[in-house]
């Protein structure tokens, strides 16, 4: 039996580490790349505009920044970072991030933290809307695209382009229902509710900047410090497979005697 325990956690330790569910995902983005291992980087994908974008860790040092022009009329291009593991619907899990600035020229541009049941269509998108409706979200049942739903309790920070702390409360109510809890620098502005949410589906988590429409509209959304956490931390597959093991070994003790 102790062979079979030796096996069992070898296979285990050799199996590729491809995406999976997590319960934390931190970023200070000191890197000098994005870091493949826990960012997949998109064109963003909130409507249907495109141009010129990236997203590096070099332009502003040790910091994301999501830069670029819109080059086409059609609304809101941009870049978006989305996590490649993922979060369990299940579970209540927090996410924050420094919005250290935003910046631009143009009709409006954006600065987005969001959660996103790829390839389910539930999301949310919270977002500072420069130029257009200011601190704001979106969601797959409460105003997708557009000016979405206006914040009222973040008016006062409209125009404040520099740091604030981005903080989604994602909770889980059971079945098809959660919530999703808005806060900017601590302080609770509004909260999304959905009836559609599928609490047996994972979700991805995003950064993103983008710019309104052409012709020249530009971004520059700069992020850093981004932490996504669980409420309960989850065993690790590998402690639990060795206690299963352990407990096969003990049954077949048992037996013997």
């Amino acid at each position: 039996m102790t062979a079979i325990l030796a096996m069992g956690i070898f296979c285990i330790l050799s199996a590729p580490l491809d995406a999976a569910t997590v319960s934390s995902l931190t970023d200070n983005f000191t890197a000098d790349t994005v870091d493949a291992a826990k960012w997949n980087t998109q064109a963003a994908d909130f409507e249907v505009g495109s141009g010129t974008y990236t997203a590096d860790t070099t332009s502003n040092v040790d910091q994301l920044t999501i830069a670029g022009t819109n080059t086409n009329q059609s609304f809101w291009g941009g870049t978006t970072l989305e996590s490649v593991n993922t979060f369990s619907s299940s579970v209540e899990t927090t996410i924050t991030v420094d919005r250290v600035s935003l910046s631009g020229a143009g009709t409006a541009k954006r600065s987005s933290l969001w959660i996103d049941q790829n390839p389910s269509a539930s999301f949310l998108h919270f977002a500072h809307n420069h130029g257009e409706n200011g601190w704001q979200w979106n969601s797959n049942e409460q105003g997708p695209t557009g000016g979405g739903n206006n914040i009222g309790a973040f008016d006062a920070f409209d125009n404040d382009l520099g740091a604030k702390e981005m903080k989604l409360v994602y909770r889980p109510l059971g079945g098809s229902s959660a919530a999703v809890d808005m806060y900017l620098d601590g302080v609770l502005g509004a909260t999304a509710n959905f009836n559609n949410w599928d609490n047996s589906i994972d979700f991805h988590v995003r950064l993103s900047g983008m710019a309104r429409q052409a012709p020249n509209d530009t971004v520059s959304a700069v992020f850093d410090n981004l932490s996504a956490t669980t409420a309960i931390p989850e065993p690790s597959t590998f402690l639990l497979a060795a206690l299963g093991l352990l407990g096969l070994l003990g049954f077949t003790r048992r037996r013997r005697k």
